[in-house]
C-alpha cells in the first residue's frame, strides 16, 4: 500500500514539473535557429507571411506594403525591438500573394546550426562552411553565398557578419 502512494506522488510531481516547464516561456535570450535555405525557427520560405509571424511568436514592430522592390508589390514585417543600428532583429518580406521569399536577420539572437550569426567573424564563418561558400566581393560588403536559388547569404563588413539573408529567387 505504501508503495502505491509513493508512485502516485511521483507521477503527480512529474506531471506538475512537465506542466510548469511547458507553461514557462523561453528566456528572451534563447537563440532561434536559422535553417540555411529554408527559413528561421519554424517559419519557412514560401509559407504565408501571417503563418510565419505567428509561428515566430515575436512582436511585429512595423509592417506594410511597398511597390519599390523592382516595381513589384512586396509586403514587409519588422519583428522585435528596434536595434541601435536602426534595423530590426528580423525582417520578413513576402510577395503579392503574401508568400515569404526573404528573411533578413539583423540580430544576434538567431544562429545557424554551425553557429554563424550576426557578429560572427569572417574567419569563423569560413571555417564553419568552408568551400560550400561562394565569395562575392562588393564595394561595401563582401557577400558569402550558400546555396543556389534557395539559399543563405552572409553579408560581411570589416571582418564581421553584419546581416544574414535566407532567400529564394
Amino acid at each position: 500500500m505504501g508503495r502505491r502512494i509513493h508512485r502516485r506522488a511521483l507521477v503527480a510531481v512529474c506531471s506538475l514539473a512537465v506542466s510548469l516547464a511547458l507553461a514557462t516561456p523561453a528566456p528572451a535570450s534563447a537563440t532561434v535557429r536559422i535553417w540555411e535555405g529554408l527559413g528561421v525557427g519554424s517559419a519557412r520560405l514560401g509559407y504565408h507571411d501571417s503563418t510565419c509571424i505567428r509561428s515566430l511568436g515575436t512582436r511585429v514592430a512595423r509592417s506594410g506594403r511597398s511597390t519599390e522592390y523592382e516595381g513589384q508589390t512586396v509586403y514587409y514585417a519588422y519583428l522585435g525591438t528596434r536595434l541601435s543600428s536602426g534595423s530590426y532583429p528580423l525582417e520578413i518580406y513576402s510577395n503579392a500573394s503574401r508568400h515569404v521569399f526573404i528573411f533578413v536577420v539583423n540580430g544576434s539572437g538567431y544562429a545557424t546550426g554551425r553557429g554563424a550569426r550576426v557578429g560572427t567573424t569572417e574567419a569563423a564563418l569560413r571555417r564553419a562552411y568552408g568551400s560550400a561558400l561562394r565569395r562575392v566581393p562588393g564595394s561595401v560588403y563582401t557577400k558569402y553565398v550558400l546555396g543556389g536559388r534557395k539559399g543563405t547569404d552572409f553579408y560581411v563588413r570589416s571582418g564581421v557578419v553584419k546581416q544574414i539573408m535566407v532567400r529564394t529567387y
